[in-house]
């Protein structure tokens, strides 16, 4: 093929860089790669309870399914468990998330879905009103928990992140399920 065979418009486009300008957006391109690596960005499964947006690790979500129902407990005085739900042909407690978080009441809100988590051996059943998916964020870049909340007896959060522009609350599963655990015999 000549040279006058190529539209001059694609010759531009095949022509050599100028000097130095290879060098130069590598240096621009190496910058931002290593100002995106310096925050660790952990994946969270994010839902919603009581108007309220939720974050988890979602090491500990064992599986979502849709509302079953309940089995209370005869004689069950405790206000965290509200029963027994059949998982897969398991019988599986089911906490009260919004008790153990200090929110409202659930009649106010509505829910729809159920959240398994898995800690060690115990599985616990929590009902979400919704479940809106695994995002990254970086754990470095967490705000501070409100002073407000930190006094708060249930206090189990790592902190504040914004994601698409909404506030959402960071749970610290670990501490939660210990005083679940606790709480709950």
């Amino acid at each position: 093929m000549k040279d006058s065979d190529v539209p001059k418009n694609r010759r531009l486009w095949e022509r050599p860089p100028p000097e130095g300008y290879v060098e130069e957006m590598t240096a621009i391109f190496r910058k931002e790669a290593q100002e995106e690596d310096t925050g660790r960005k952990e994946p969270y499964f994010i839902f919603r309870l009581c108007q309220h947006r939720f974050g988890i690790s979602p090491k500990v979500v064992k599986e979502a399914v849709i509302l079953k129902p309940i089995h209370s407990i005869p004689h069950n005085t405790n206000e965290i468990l509200r029963g027994v739900v059949n998982i897969e042909g398991r019988l599986t407690p089911v906490i009260s998330l919004e008790k153990i978080l200090g929110l409202k009441d659930r009649e106010e809100y509505s829910l729809g879905k159920m959240v398994v988590f898995c800690i060690g051996q115990n599985e616990w059943v929590a009902e979400v009103a919704e479940i809106e998916g695994i995002y990254p964020i970086d754990s470095e870049h967490l705000q501070n928990i409100p002073v407000t909340l930190l006094k708060s007896p249930n206090h189990y959060l790592k902190g504040i992140a914004v994601i698409q522009g909404e506030n959402t609350a960071i749970l610290d599963e670990e501490l939660l399920f210990y005083s679940l655990t606790r709480g709950v015999k």
